[in-house]
C-alpha cells in the first residue's frame, strides 16, 4: 500500500478507504495528491556569527488566518484517502546554525527560536507544490512591553496577543497587560476589552532589550495610544494626544483644581513648548494664570479672569465660557523633534 502515498511523505496519519472501483489510470499504482513543501533556515546572533544548538519551532497562530489545513480529503480513481498533517514541529539547529521542515502542507507558518536567553521570529508561506523556502533567522535580547491604563485601575481591557506569534498576556487587577520576552521586530499589538472590542496597534517597532509601556485609553482612537518611552514614535514629530478638563484632582499649589490639561505624544521639551502655548476666548480678559507640568507629557493650566486692573481673579472665572488653546510649531520634544504643524484645542 506504501505505493499510493507517493508525494504525500510526511503526513502524520493516512488512512484509506476501498471505494468499489479499479485504478484504470494510473497503472504504476501510485497516486498522486500535492507535493509537500520545506522551510530551510539558518539562526544567527546579532554580530552575525551561527547559532548552533538553538530550538526552532514551527507552528502558526489563531490570529493568522487559517490557511493551513490540518485534515484533507483526495479521491483518486475511486481510492480516497483522508490524511492529517504535520503542523507543528521542534528541531535543534546543527553545528552550522541551520534547520530545516519537510513535508509541509501549503500555508502561513511562523518560525520562533530560543537560544541562551535570545528570541527571534518570523513568518514563512508554503505555496503548493513549492520545493523549499528559505529563511534566515537574527535572534537578540527580549524586551518587555507594558500595556498600562491611561486612568488608574481602569479594567476596560481583558487580555492581549502579538499578531502572528504565540504571544499572549492577561490584565492583573490593575488592569495592566505585561509581555514578557517578546522578539524584536515590526509587531502588531491585538488588545481585547472587556466589552468584546478588539483594538489593534499597527506597525509597533519593538528594539532588543526594550522596556516599553504603552498607555491605552478606550475612550480614543489607537492611533492615540502612546508609548511613554517614545520607542515607538522616535521618528515622529510629538502632536497634542489627549485634552480636557483636570477635574477631581489634588492640585500641586493649592486646594483649588487646574482647569484644563493638554497631554502631548511624547515628552515634551519645556522651554520651547511652554511658550508656544496661547490662550484666547471670546472674553478677552482670559488669561492663563499658572502653568505646571504635571509629568514630562502632561501640562497644566489655570485659568482666570482679570480683573479692571489687570489683576488675575480666579472667582471672575465663568465656566460656560468656551476656551481655546493654541500651541504652535516652536513645542518640540525632549528629543528635539518640533511639533510639524500647530494645533488647536477648543473646551467648554
Amino acid at each position: 500500500m506504501t505505493g499510493f502515498v507517493k508525494g504525500c511523505i510526511g503526513l502524520t496519519t493516512v488512512i484509506f478507504m476501498l471505494l468499489g472501483c479499479t485504478n484504470e489510470n494510473n497503472l504504476s499504482g501510485g497516486i498522486d495528491v500535492g507535493n509537500p513543501g520545506k522551510v530551510v533556515g539558518v539562526v544567527k546572533a546579532s554580530n552575525d556569527k551561527v547559532v548552533p544548538g538553538a530550538m526552532v519551532i514551527l507552528g502558526y497562530d489563531t490570529l493568522l488566518p487559517k490557511t493551513i489545513k490540518t485534515t484533507d480529503t483526495v479521491i483518486r480513481n475511486g481510492l480516497g484517502f483522508i490524511f492529517k498533517l504535520n503542523y507543528f514541529d521542534t528541531i535543534i539547529t546543527d553545528e552550522y546554525g541551520k534547520f530545516f521542515f519537510d513535508s509541509l502542507y501549503p500555508g502561513d507558518y511562523v518560525v520562533t527560536v530560543k537560544a541562551a536567553g535570545l528570541v527571534g521570529v518570523d513568518y514563512v508561506t508554503v505555496f503548493d507544490g513549492s520545493a523549499e523556502v528559505s529563511v534566515s533567522l537574527t535572534i537578540s535580547k527580549p524586551s518587555t512591553v507594558t500595556i498600562a491604563p491611561a486612568v488608574k485601575g481602569d479594567t476596560s481591557f481583558s487580555i492581549a496577543r502579538v499578531a502572528g506569534i504565540p504571544y499572549q498576556a492577561t490584565a492583573d487587577s490593575s488592569g495592566t497587560i505585561r509581555f514578557d520576552s517578546l522578539p524584536s521586530g515590526i509587531r502588531t499589538l491585538v488588545v481585547y476589552g472587556r466589552d468584546e472590542k478588539r483594538y489593534v496597534i499597527d506597525n509597533v517597532r519593538i528594539k532588543p532589550e526594550t522596556n516599553a509601556v504603552l498607555v491605552a485609553d478606550a475612550s480614543v482612537p489607537v492611533v492615540q495610544w502612546v508609548f511613554k518611552n517614545e520607542y515607538r514614535w522616535e521618528d515622529m514629530s510629538p502632536y497634542v494626544y489627549k485634552y480636557g478638563r483636570w477635574n477631581n484632582q489634588v492640585s500641586i499649589w493649592d486646594s483649588s483644581a487646574y482647569d484644563i490639561y493638554i497631554q502631548f505624544s511624547h515628552a515634551m521639551d519645556p522651554i520651547t513648548t511652554l511658550p508656544a502655548i496661547k490662550a484666547v476666548s471670546d472674553r478677552s480678559s482670559l488669561i492663563i494664570d499658572k502653568v505646571q507640568w504635571y509629568s514630562n507629557d502632561i501640562v497644566l493650566l489655570r485659568l482666570c479672569v482679570a480683573d479692571s486692573a489687570g489683576v488675575c481673579d480666579k472667582l471672575l472665572l465663568e465656566q460656560a465660557v468656551p476656551w481655546t488653546f493654541s500651541i504652535d510649531t516652536g513645542a518640540s520634544s525632549l528629543t528635539g523633534r518640533r511639533m510639524t504643524w500647530a494645533d488647536t484645542v477648543k473646551i467648554q
